[in-house]
């Protein structure tokens, strides 16, 4: 009996020592991190104005808005041809008369005194091919019908804007519908919430992301629906109710960004309940010389516009 006690002890001290050796403290001074400045802008084809923001990163215990840059030297070449330095305007906008064409690549250049260059650059998207959208209303279904392009890689985004439901509606307060119900097999994996059933279609958070891969040069069709409310709906006596549904033609840098993005966001709502498993994700950048994003896009969309006027009495 005396040996086994003795065992027990052993052992015990053991996996003691072996986890204090494992055991090992990190002393992190996220104070001493310099700022690294981030450079934004989105160039949508057809576009007449180009909008360049430079801000700076901050620390994470720091409030409040991200710092601005407004003494910086912002440049717009087209095609590696200077086309004409951006307007400061405020809050670290930088802004450019200039029609942005479809297929041409865009370089903005950001000069700060005393850092190294900042640039990102970005090929503009082609138009969407014979691109329609219909609305189905006896089966409550948006139908999306284009034609890929053989000469390039396309990254196509598929969603809908409405106008908010609290209150008066209007065209102003729009927000992005929040699940997609296909029973596609078209649309990017990385996003769907809920997989495919025998009768319940799958369901996409925000969009429905379609890569070109093996649909080169073939005309593409994807409907979709809305999550229904679990309340009843009615048509107020005032207002203004607007629906965009839009195609997106995203080029590689806005793909990557956003498909990181929506990632990192299911990351964040995961680690409330799984604390142990997150793990931080990194947001995808283009920017050299520091953080953020170039990118551009081409839309095709149809608007739906609905006023509501009071009922006689």
């Amino acid at each position: 009996m005396k040996k086994e006690v003795v065992g027990i002890f052993l052992v015990l001290l053991t996996w003691e020592l072996l986890l204090n050796g494992c055991e090992q403290k990190l002393h992190l001074d996220l104070n001493a991190q310099s700022p690294v400045p981030v450079v934004n802008s989105i160039l949508m084809a057809g576009n007449d104005t180009v909008r360049v923001r430079v801000t700076w990163t901050k620390n994470v215990y720091e409030q409040g808005d991200f710092p601005v840059e407004a003494n910086a030297l912002v440049k717009l070449y087209q095609d590696d041809h200077f086309v004409g330095e951006c307007h400061y305007r405020k809050e670290g906008w930088y802004t450019i008369v200039h029609h942005v064409e479809a297929t041409k690549v865009y370089r903005i250049e950001v000069d700060i005194p005393g850092k190294s260059l900042v640039w990102g650059e970005t090929r503009v998207p082609a138009p969407l091919l014979n691109a329609s959208i219909e609305c189905d209303s006896l089966q409550e279904r948006i139908i999306n019908r284009w034609t890929d392009r053989e000469e390039e890689k396309n990254y196509y985004w598929l969603s809908s804007t409405h106008s908010s439901q609290n209150g008066v509606p209007d065209t102003l307060h729009t927000k992005l519908l929040a699940y997609l119900r296909t029973n596609s097999t078209l649309p990017d994996a990385f996003n769907r919430s809920f997989d495919f059933d025998e009768e319940i279609p799958a369901e996409y958070d925000y969009y429905l992301r379609v890569e070109d891969s093996g649909l080169s040069g073939k005309e593409i069709e994807l409907s979709y629906k809305g999550r229904r409310s679990g309340y009843y709906y009615w048509e107020p006596d005032t207002g203004c109710y607007k629906s965009t549904r839009f195609i997106l033609s995203l080029d590689e840098n806005y793909d990557r960004y956003l498909k990181s993005s929506i990632v990192n966001d299911d990351y964040l709502s995961a680690m409330d309940s799984e604390p142990l498993f997150y793990a931080p994700l990194w947001t995808y950048s283009n920017i050299h010389g520091g953080t953020g994003l170039v990118a551009s896009y081409s839309k095709y969309e149809d608007v739906f516009i609905q006023v509501f006027t009071k009922r006689k009495e």
